[in-house]
């Protein structure tokens, strides 16, 4: 782990440990899936994401000096920026935390969750920390602008090549959020992709993921519009050294609308039409499977009201 620390600034140091902390504390408890309230059953909670949460805000409170935090459980420490309307995000020092990302991988004891970090100076995600405990005995990926990307697996330290290097389509992976399973007018696009690259697969911790692409280990990533906690704490990482972000959201008509970078209100829980989606990864290969999105038909299968109907 020190070997890892002495790569970064104080700050990006101090995320490293809080998500270590927080996922060597969560790996060993129980785990039960339950629904949120009002929510549809693909949306769960556990007591690790709370457990994971209170961990992490205080660790970076009592280290990092007026540090305000945006994180999706709901909180009563002072800290902690509204989830609808985070007044103050793009000011100072500010972090958004994702405590488990992918409950149902962590519910169901399977290596695809994370926990992560992401630091925010002055409205500009500039750090990066995720913590994978079930993956490759205990996956850290940490980034910070100005000094690369770097990651701890198997217990060796690496240093990831900043830009990955380029690979030719076939030889390229490609991952999807799952939520994009949702939307049969992108699920048409699968095959053309899938035929063109060594392979699609799905992701359950979308951070993960990006980390994984910032590794090298991933060419692009889909991703249809998601909370900020589900990308944000990894952007730092999988921007650097070359990597493009594409950024979009869908319109109440189901059409695609590109957005040219992230703002305030992509940050706000609610309204849902402020959220982002992306395509990430390798310019070229970002450029291609833009082009073969579909630009309107993105009408999505609303779990709330089918579920239930299918028996």
């Amino acid at each position: 782990m020190e070997n890892l620390l002495k790569n970064f600034g104080p700050k990006v140091q101090s995320l490293i440990k809080a998500v270590f902390e927080a996922g060597e504390k969560v790996k060993r408890i129980p785990r039960i899936f339950e629904v949120k309230k009002g929510e549809s059953h693909r949306s769960g909670v556990t007591q690790g994401d709370k457990l994971s949460q209170d961990i992490i805000v205080k660790r970076l409170t009592e280290e990092i000096e007026g540090v305000r935090i945006l994180c999706e459980e709901e909180s009563n420490h002072k800290s902690v920026l509204s989830k609808d309307n985070p007044l103050g995000l793009f000011e100072g020092t500010r972090v958004i935390i994702d405590p488990i990302d992918s409950t149902l991988n962590y519910g169901e004891d399977a290596a695809d969750w994370s926990v992560g970090a992401g630091l925010m100076e002055d409205g500009v995600l500039r750090g990066t920390a995720i913590y994978a405990p079930a993956f490759n005995n205990g996956l850290i990926i940490a980034a910070e602008a100005d000094r690369g990307v770097a990651k701890l697996d198997w217990g060796d330290v690496k240093h990831c090549d900043c830009p990955p290097k380029k690979r030719e389509p076939q030889k390229c992976v490609v991952r999807v959020g799952v939520d994009t399973l949702l939307y049969p007018s992108f699920a048409q696009t699968i095959p053309i992709i899938g035929a063109n690259v060594r392979g699609v697969l799905t992701m359950g911790s979308g951070l993960l993921g990006l980390g994984l692409m910032a590794c090298g280990q991933v060419q692009a990533i889909i991703q249809t519009p998601q909370k900020a906690w589900d990308w944000a704490p990894a952007y730092a990482a999988a921007s650097l050294g070359g990597n493009t972000f594409r950024f979009f959201q869908i319109s109440e008509g189901g059409e695609l609308v590109p957005v040219k970078e992230y703002d305030y209100e992509a940050f706000c829980f609610l309204p849902k039409t402020n959220r982002l989606g992306f395509v990430a990864g390798q310019p070229s290969l970002v450029d291609k499977i833009w082009d073969i999105l579909p630009k309107a038909g993105w009408s999505r299968l609303n779990p709330d009201t089918i579920s239930g109907t299918w028996n």
